[in-house]
This record gives structure tokens, sequence and C-alpha cells, in this order.
């Protein structure tokens, strides 16, 4: 779930053996926990870098917080790669796209779905802000810069 408060593994073999479903829930464990000064938490676009098989990273469009973020799916540490309200304007997908030379590039789209009144029951009017963005963000080792 997006909104579970932190990252969460499941590993593919709990959905297949012979327990029943009730019981599976103890396969489930918590990889990185919500960060205590984080009120409410949405990681959409979850995305591994599958041009890079050294990378331990699931990157994530951490929508309620305006950024991209990776969190290391062996320590849970977090790092944030962009943070940009202007560009990251409620981020909810992610795709890799083929790299060029050592240089990584990740798309982020943006849909504004909080700013619609049909998936936000908290306004009362359509609150879209065009244009919609797709950022192009360059993961350069040791670095990270982000192109619109």
């Amino acid at each position: 779930s997006p909104c579970a408060a932190g990252l969460y593994a499941v590993p593919l073999a709990a959905l297949f053996d012979h327990r029943p479903p009730h019981e599976r829930g103890a396969s489930i464990r918590l990889v990185s926990p919500k960060p205590d000064d984080v009120a409410v938490e949405q990681l959409l676009g979850l995305a591994f870098n599958p041009f890079d098989p050294d990378d331990r990273e699931i990157y994530a469009a951490d929508s309620l917080q305006l950024r991209v973020i990776a969190i290391n799916v062996d320590t849970g540490a977090r790092r944030v790669i962009a943070d940009a309200p202007r560009l990251f304007n409620f981020p909810s997908s992610l795709s890799f796209v083929s790299p060029i030379g050592r240089v990584q590039s990740l798309l982020v789209a943006s849909n504004q779905q909080h700013r619609t009144t049909l998936t936000n029951d908290a306004i009362d009017e359509e609150l879209l802000a065009p244009p919609f963005i797709v950022t192009k963000l360059y993961l350069l080792p040791g670095r990270h810069k982000h192109h619109r």
C-alpha cells in the first residue's frame, strides 16, 4: 500500500506457499519506516534501475513531500534524489530510460491527483495547475541533476 507508513518487502514465495492468506502476513517485513518528521507518506511509482544490477536502491515518488527519493533495500536508508515542488507537483510515476554511457536517466511524471475532486474528498473544486510536467532526472555518480 502506498500509504502504509513505510516500505515493506513481501517474499514472492509467501504468495505461493501452502499457508492460508491470513498467515502469510508473518512473512512481510518492514524495509524502511516512514520518517518521524513526515506526518503522512505516500510512495508511488516504485522502480528499480533495470540498467544497473549493482544498484541496491528502489526509487520512489514521495508524492506528498513533492520529491523523489531512493531507499536502500538492504539497510532501509533513504536519500532525497530531487526536491523541487515546481517540477514534482504530486509525482506519481517513475521510469528509467536507457542510459547514455554512465549517465542514468529517470523520468518522473506528476499527475496532480491531489488537486482534483475525483481523488481528493478534501476539496470542492478542481485545482489543477497546468502544464502537467514530466521531469527527466540525470543520476550521475555522486551527483543528481534534473531537467524539465
